[in-house]
């Protein structure tokens, strides 16, 4: 049996044309999408990292030609059940989930200049900062973790900052080559 990411890699070759970088990432995740379309926050925060992942891997992408490959491969591995209303309703899904990528790949396109520029120019001052409020709002949300963090102020440091270097490679690496 085929799995679903594997149905639309042979749609797009039927249709002439190739798996693009962003459409792999979206793979990857689509369950994912699928499964929190229900939750328009939670769908919002995955598609905000996902577009992260999707402008790193691709300069160019139009959400529009992902649609006729997922419904071709859906019909593919369910012909037997399909119907206009699946195909209604995961054309709803597509544009809800199309339409929340398009806003997310803008905001992180327009962010990221300044995501490098913020990490450097960030003083000491402002590092440290970060370093103690990290640890007080993590502790005040999940006051048992103090338990777990019983560390030397040098290694709770190097752990901050590795939290803040993982933010800006974030915007600017492929996420196989972060952390």
């Amino acid at each position: 049996t085929f799995s679903f990411g594997r149905m639309c890699a042979f749609s797009n070759e039927v249709m002439g044309q190739r798996t693009e970088g962003w459409m792999e990432e979206l793979l990857k995740v689509f369950h994912v999408l699928v499964e929190m379309i229900s939750s328009p926050v939670h769908l919002q925060e995955e598609c905000d990292l996902l577009a992260i992942n999707l402008i790193v891997r691709s300069q160019s992408i139009d959400f529009e030609k992902f649609k006729p490959v997922m419904l071709a491969a859906l019909r593919s591995l369910l012909p037997k059940q399909w119907s206009t209303a699946h195909e209604n309703a995961w054309e709803w899904l597509w544009s809800t989930v199309a339409r929340n990528l398009r806003e997310s790949t803008m905001k992180v396109r327009a962010f990221k200049p300044y995501n490098v520029k913020l990490f450097q120019t960030l003083e000491e001052q402002q590092l440290d900062r970060f370093r103690k409020d990290v640890y007080t709002d993590f502790f005040s949300r999940a006051p048992a973790s103090q338990d777990l963090f019983k560390q030397s102020q040098t290694r709770l440091r190097y752990i901050a900052d590795r939290v803040l270097q993982s933010s800006s490679d974030m915007f600017q690496k492929n996420k196989d080559e972060t952390l």
